[in-house]
């Protein structure tokens, strides 16, 4: 089941109209892909052949947080500096439940992300 040809992609990202139409079909798929997912997982743990896919297991290892006590006593700045920066959200919640006041110079401004937002109700160019 083939949707588009490389030679049609190139029509819809030229033409504004037919690529806003693309982007809200590719959402309707996205979330029906999360489904064919499951489902083709259920269906290969059930020993049932789906033809060009097949299982992976990746092994989660983890520490829990008590296990890095004795690095904090021994090495604080290193530990921290080991999981990077936090969101400003992350650090307010932290602050909060150490009953400790945010300090407003801890909060580093960074360039803003963008991203693609749907508008509503979609409106489409013909």
């Amino acid at each position: 089941m083939k949707l588009l040809s490389e030679k049609n992609f190139q029509a819809v990202l030229s033409d504004p109209g037919q690529l806003g139409a693309f982007l809200h079909d590719a959402i309707e798929i996205s979330a029906l892909e999360k489904v064919a997912r499951h489902q083709a997982i259920g269906r290969l743990l059930r020993n049932e052949r789906i033809p060009g896919w097949i299982l992976r297991r990746r092994q989660n290892l983890f520490v829990r947080p008590y296990s890095l006590e004795p690095l904090a006593r021994e090495s604080l700045p290193e530990l921290l500096s080991a999981f990077g920066n936090i969101s400003e959200r992350r650090y307010r919640s932290l602050c909060g439940q150490c009953g400790v006041a945010p300090d407003p110079g801890a909060i580093i401004k960074a360039g803003a992300t963008v991203y693609l937002s749907r508008s509503s109700p979609p409106v489409f160019v013909p």
